[in-house]
């Protein structure tokens, strides 16, 4: 048992050390360890014991990784001279933010910026752009690089504590039609590709709103839909933050919910609609309630991904999966799970 525990921690440390860059597909791969291990489980190859042993050591692994590692001190920074104007070329690693004048990048460097050679990523703010960019499209851009600088002010917003947070480690601003270029268009990326095509399924809704709907209804759509906040009225803002509902312009727990409910109540009926002959042959090897749990699962995914797949969206994706994994795999899977 102890070989397999190492192994697990091992496996743990490598995919912590993976989660600042590839934070979805690491939380997705923690999740298919977890349905592993269960069918594992059931199908008597481990016990249940040595399975929840086992992933829990991947989970000591990762979270050993992201406090002892992460939280220690970065590596230097190379220097540049405030005047010093440098080209960039790197990846777009986020989903592109864009408001009425400006676009917000999160670029990945090809190049080291860092003195141990580690290549680092930069806040890119494009104003007066002449064309949008999708996350994973590789671009190049000459500026300025400066690091973020923090709050001056006992107990307040640190910017600089916020965007280490991110991973970003510094931050650049380019005015005019051709400050960003484009290299190579993320399309045809095999693995960027995916999160591309979701890029530009936002900007799609983006633009359509901004064709039909005025402000400030335009701001309050699209944030509500898509998470975009950046075409929000400022006394919009400051009346939701008023009131206390401005978690409302973030997609979470409230939006998922809401449409894991829509379509698994949808499912649910429409299993239930079948004829009696095919409901009954069908229920000898599932029910329309582990149907609809199924069929709620890539839909819900796929509105998180199209919504930016920020920090809040991905906890409340991982709370949807997991109430609907109970539905799916019954009270058993439950309770070891809590």
């Amino acid at each position: 048992m102890l070989p397999s525990l190492t192994v697990a921690f091992i496996t743990g440390l490598l995919v912590g050390s993976q989660i600042p860059y590839f934070p979805l597909s690491a939380s997705f791969l923690l999740l298919l360890a977890a349905l592993g291990a269960f069918v594992l489980e059931r199908l008597n190859r481990f016990s249940a014991g040595q399975a929840t042993w086992l992933y829990g050591a991947l989970l000591v692994g990762v979270v050993y990784w992201s406090v002892a590692v992460n939280l220690a001190a970065h590596d230097p920074m190379v220097d540049h001279s405030s005047d010093a104007v440098i080209e960039v070329t790197g990846r777009i690693v986020a989903p592109v933010q864009q408001a009425p004048d400006r676009l917000v990048m999160v670029i990945r460097s090809d190049d080291p910026v860092t003195a141990s050679g580690v290549s680092r990523h930069v806040r890119l703010t494009w104003r007066t752009p002449e064309r949008i960019f999708f996350q994973g499209d590789r671009v190049s851009f000459r500026a300025m690089l400066r690091r973020p600088s923090g709050s001056l002010n006992p107990g307040g917003f640190d910017y600089a504590a916020y965007l280490e947070r991110q991973g970003i480690d510094m931050i650049a601003t380019v005015t005019g039609s051709e400050a960003v270029q484009l290299l190579e268009s993320g399309r045809g990326h095999a693995w960027w590709g995916i999160w591309n095509q979701f890029d530009r399924w936002r900007g799609s809704i983006r633009l359509a709103a901004l064709q039909t709907i005025p402000q400030p209804a335009l701001g309050l759509y699209v944030g509500i839909i898509i998470g975009d906040q950046g075409y929000l009225a400022p006394d919009l803002r400051d009346q939701f933050m008023a009131t206390g509902t401005v978690h409302l312009l973030s997609i979470s727990g409230s939006h998922l919910g809401l449409v894991a409910l829509l379509i698994f109540a949808v499912v649910r009926w429409v299993m239930i609609l079948l004829p009696a002959d095919w409901l009954l042959a069908l229920s000898r090897r599932i029910t329309p309630t582990r149907v609809a749990a199924v069929c709620t699962f890539l839909p819900v995914a796929g509105y998180a991904f199209l919504a930016g797949a920020e920090l809040a969206t991905m906890r409340s994706l991982l709370r949807v999966f997991a109430d609907h994994s109970g539905s799916f795999c019954g009270p058993i899977l439950c309770e070891r799970l809590v």
